[in-house]
């Protein structure tokens, strides 16, 4: 009998995290999750992975490749960066606040798009606080 109840409970088990496999797969990245990843590799030191937030297809995907673009904007002697004030109401202006260790901030805008069940980040625009914007990354 305790047999019976411990490969019935390994049966669900199994079929709980199979569930919680395709589901995730299904549901793909959704924009919270992108700011997120995006901000994320802001606090590594090694950014050779933030491309990987873009669409595959936007124009400069050289200067998203390009540690310079992401050292300039986002030095990482100011790590770490948290965000706030996110709204993704509207993915052609998804917008949020990037802090950094010094308090500083600045508002950032990203155009988003879908690949496949991903939304990934087809134009990305910082306000340094100035009066106009730093186009970065542009589709």
């Amino acid at each position: 009998m305790k047999r019976k109840l411990v490969r019935l409970l390994l049966l669900l088990l199994a079929i709980g995290w199979l569930f919680y496999g395709v589901s995730c797969s299904l549901l793909g990245v959704s924009i919270e999750d992108r700011v997120q990843q995006f901000v994320s590799d802001m606090n590594e030191t090694d950014r050779s992975d933030v491309y990987l937030n873009f669409h595959p297809d936007i124009f400069n995907m050289a200067g998203a490749q390009d540690p310079d673009t992401w050292e300039t904007n986002f030095p990482v002697l100011k790590i770490p960066y948290t965000y706030s004030a996110l709204n993704t109401s509207d993915p052609l202006n998804v917008t949020f606040t990037v802090i950094n260790t010094d308090g500083l901030h600045w508002s950032i805008r990203f155009e988003v798009e879908k690949l496949d069940n991903d939304w990934m980040i087809s134009e990305m625009y910082k306000d340094p606080g100035d009066v106009f914007a730093t186009t970065l990354i542009i589709n």
